[in-house]
């Protein structure tokens, strides 16, 4: 154990809080912090200060994200939370176990989009591409770095879905409009002509 605590507070995994040793699993927390707060434009804890934050990652079970967001997948939200569970046995043991779930999920959305959109074919080939080079099957080799640029790519991705949802939903609300006066110009001077 260290007395000293390193990291973003609101991203911490609970096993960091309590400066105990660290590995995959709470790099997996961090991810899964990140993926919450991408899925409902919210963290998933938050405080007054760093220490009540920190005791909620340790103790409080966060809200689901699906609450926030009812567009959310249920399956991305089991994701979400398993990725978050408190004690790191809870969770994906490993990036593999992790890239698993989330390849299962995407070919299961697939398979529903498909039905639901007629096969929208921008959508489609963007996710194949994505299907080819990231998640082959399981005989294939990945080149190293595949995972980090996948979990980029996701993360890109949410980010982008959020952002989306978030200038939406201003937009949809004509409370937050302000009525700007227009500028008056102060009266000039007139200087009487130079001789």
């Amino acid at each position: 154990k260290t007395s000293m605590v390193m990291g973003t507070i609101n991203y911490l995994s609970p096993e960091q809080g309590v400066g105990d040793e660290c590995d995959t699993r709470s790099d997996l927390y961090s991810l899964g912090v990140v993926l919450y707060h991408l899925s409902t434009n919210q963290l998933p804890f938050t405080g007054d200060n760093p220490t009540s934050i920190i005791y909620q990652h340790i103790h409080t079970p966060p809200r689901p994200p699906k609450e926030i967001n009812p567009d959310l997948s249920p399956g991305l939200e089991a994701i979400i939370l398993r990725l978050m569970e408190k004690k790191p046995e809870d969770r994906y043991q490993t990036t593999e176990e992790f890239l698993t779930s989330l390849r299962s999920l995407y070919e299961k959305t697939i398979v529903t989009e498909e039905k639901a959109t007629g096969g929208d074919q921008s959508f489609f080939t963007t996710m194949q591409v994505v299907q080819d080079t990231i998640l082959s099957p399981k005989g294939k080799k990945k080149s190293k770095g595949v995972v980090e640029v996948f979990i980029l790519l996701i993360l890109l991705l949410a980010g982008g879905y959020a952002g989306w949802r978030a200038i939406k939903n201003n937009f949809q609300s004509n409370n937050d409009i302000v009525q700007v006066p227009p500028r008056e110009d102060p009266p000039r001077e007139e200087k009487p002509p130079e001789e």
